[in-house]
């Protein structure tokens, strides 16, 4: 009884829907479109930074003022031929840093200074030093 009402639908379907369609190429053309977004507006413009990046850092020279990936101000002092950098930081203070954590070449008339620290605490300290020495008397 089951087999003759399989055979009985099986000989009533229509003819497209008897079997597995053929291939279909316009099945593929939203997953086409999905790569074609992601390559123009994720991938292509994070190699053109990263390019930009490079060319910047080999383009580095003595004299520049930069600014790194940890927010540091500086001075190249000397260009490494590695991937080392030596910058100045204040006034004789030198410090070794990588090329690629450079973020920023400033222009060279960027307004900042190097100073060096004053060893001697100002005047103003002195004077809350001492008053915190003195003791507090109550009338």
């Amino acid at each position: 009884m089951f087999r003759a009402t399989l055979v009985a639908a099986l000989l009533t379907m229509p003819a497209h829907a008897a079997g597995p369609a053929g291939f279909e190429p316009m099945s593929l053309m939203p997953i086409a479109l999905l790569g074609l977004v992601f390559y123009f507006f994720l991938i292509r413009p994070q190699q053109k930074k990263a390019q930009e990046h490079k060319k910047m850092i080999s383009e580095v020279s003595r004299g520049d003022h930069v600014l790194t990936n940890g927010g540091i101000l500086a001075k190249v002092s000397r260009v490494d031929e590695g991937e080392t950098l030596i910058v100045e930081i204040a006034e004789g203070v030198r410090v070794q840093i990588m090329k690629q954590t450079i973020s920023q070449v400033l222009d060279k008339t960027f307004p900042f200074k190097l100073e060096k620290r004053d060893a001697t605490p100002s005047v103003t300290e002195n004077a809350k030093s001492e008053a915190r020495k003195k003791p507090v008397t109550k009338k």
